[in-house]
C-alpha cells in the first residue's frame, strides 16, 4: 500500500509517520529528504523565506522509489501531489495550536501566518480531494502523537472505520478572522 501523509507544516505528519511505520513495518520516505537529496528546488521565494520544489521531478523520483517497495509511507506537506497513491491521510491541527507549534519551531511570523491561513481554509485538503479518490483527515490538535498514529493505522488497516475521517468533518473556516 502507497500511503502520504501529509498536511499544513506542524501538524504532526513526521512524528505520526515515523510511528506508524515502526508499527506497521513499512518503508518510510520522507519527501523533504527527497527532495534536497535530489535537489528538486525549482527556486527560492525570498519573498515566502522557503525553496520552491517541483512537483513534478519529486514524483518522477519518487514513483522510482515506490517500485522497490510494496508497503511504503510517504511523509511530507506535498505528498497529495503525488501520482499512484492508495491513500492521502491528511493531519489537521486547529489553527490557534498550529500557530503555537511554529510559533515553538522559531518560525517567522510570515510564515506562521501562511501556513495557518492554508490550514483555516483546507488548501491541502482542497488539493487532494482534485487529485485522489481516497482522501482522509486526521485531527491532531492537543492528541498524543500515539493516538494520532492509532487513527492514521486504523485508516490503513480497517476500510470499513473510515466513514469519520472523510473530508469534511474538520471545519476551521470560524477562525478566518484571525488575522
Amino acid at each position: 500500500m502507497k500511503v502520504a501523509i501529509t498536511g499544513t507544516p506542524g501538524t504532526g505528519k513526521t512524528s505520526a509517520s515515523q510511528m506508524v511505520s515502526e508499527k506497521l513495518k513499512y518503508k518510510l520516505i520522507s519527501l523533504t529528504d527527497i527532495a534536497e537529496k535530489n535537489d528538486l528546488f525549482e527556486d527560492y521565494d525570498e519573498k515566502r523565506d522557503t525553496h520552491v520544489v517541483d512537483a513534478e521531478k519529486l514524483n518522477e523520483v519518487v514513483q522510482k522509489e515506490l517500485k522497490k517497495t510494496k508497503n511504503v509511507l510517504l511523509d511530507g506537506h506535498l505528498g497529495h501531489f503525488l501520482k499512484e497513491l492508495d491513500l492521502v491521510i491528511i493531519l489537521r491541527t486547529n489553527p490557534n495550536d498550529l500557530r503555537r507549534r511554529l510559533e515553538t519551531k522559531g518560525w517567522a511570523k510570515g510564515k506562521i501566518i501562511e501556513n495557518v491561513q492554508a490550514e483555516i481554509l483546507d488548501i491541502i485538503l482542497q488539493e487532494a480531494v482534485q487529485l485522489h479518490k481516497d482522501v482522509y483527515e486526521v485531527d491532531s490538535t492537543k492528541r498524543p502523537i500515539r493516538t494520532v498514529a492509532a487513527d492514521i493505522i486504523k485508516i490503513i488497516q480497517e476500510p470499513e472505520s473510515r466513514e469519520p475521517f472523510k473530508p469534511g468533518k474538520i471545519d476551521w473556516t470560524g477562525y478566518s478572522s484571525y488575522f
